[in-house]
């Protein structure tokens, strides 16, 4: 049985800006892992002299994982 949360996103597009700090990847990571939500469109600025790009890019670098315990803490 799908909760409220879960119900509220199916299917939606959402807009995040800020997905780039900590806090903004963990958003990202939870509503991938926990709803079926249809995009997810991320605004990203330039920042200490780093564009738009290269903060993207540095994505890949640093991942971002959830273990099951934090998981469940932050449980929707």
């Amino acid at each position: 049985m799908a909760t409220d949360v879960q119900s509220f996103y199916k299917d939606k597009t959402v807009f995040l800006t800020g997905g780039s700090g900590f806090l903004g990847k963990v958003t990202i990571a939870k509503l991938l892992c926990t709803t079926e939500v249809k995009r997810i469109y991320v605004l990203l600025r330039a920042k200490r002299g780093q564009e738009m790009r290269e903060r993207c890019a540095a994505w890949d670098k640093d991942p971002v994982s959830i273990s099951s315990s934090a998981a469940a803490a932050y449980s929707l």
